[in-house]
């Protein structure tokens, strides 16, 4: 049974969450916002899909959650996600949006200030999702920041590096 497109089930979250992410972002309705989900659902789940890298109940890192579009996605491909950013104001943002699409309860998310020494044990996760934020970690972290993905990543596990084009 494929799963469905996530969609919002509490407005009091959306309202909230869009009203937070007002604040930080010039359109909170823009597609990278308000529409982030509906986006990484049409055109960001297939790489998930057709690769095979998301099973029920499987541990997935976000490194670098953002608004959270990526985590809701994965959730609703019932993956067990926790979320991660530098920002403390994008994982409060993140989790209203989470809270909006009713799966909140499918996503840990925390700020993690040092990504070059993650919070995790050895091997935690069978997939890292990396998606538009590897170009943002500075150079001179950059090789400490990769060592701990691989590090946390189990073995045999994957890593899926999206949308680097940017910078």
């Amino acid at each position: 049974m494929k799963p469905e497109a996530p969609s919002i089930q509490c407005e009091a979250a959306r309202e909230q969450f869009l009203l937070s992410a007002g604040r930080i972002f010039p359109n909170p309705d823009s597609v990278w916002v308000g529409g982030y989900v509906d986006n990484e659902w049409e055109h960001g789940r297939h790489i998930f899909e057709s690769a095979n890298l998301v099973q029920p109940g499987c541990r997935v890192l976000e490194f670098g959650c953002n608004i959270g579009a990526t985590s809701v996605v994965l959730a609703a491909l019932r993956a067990n996600v926790t979320a991660i950013d530098v920002n403390p104001d994008f994982v409060e943002i993140a989790a209203l949006n989470a809270q909006s699409y009713g799966l909140l309860d499918r996503i840990e998310f925390s700020h993690v200030a040092d990504t070059t020494n993650l919070p995790f044990a050895d091997a935690s996760f069978d997939l890292v999702t990396c998606n538009s934020v590897l170009e943002y970690v500075p150079h001179d972290t950059l090789a400490a920041v990769q060592r701990e993905i691989d590090r946390v990543l189990r073995p045999g596990g994957a890593i899926a590096v999206q949308g680097t084009s940017n910078r």
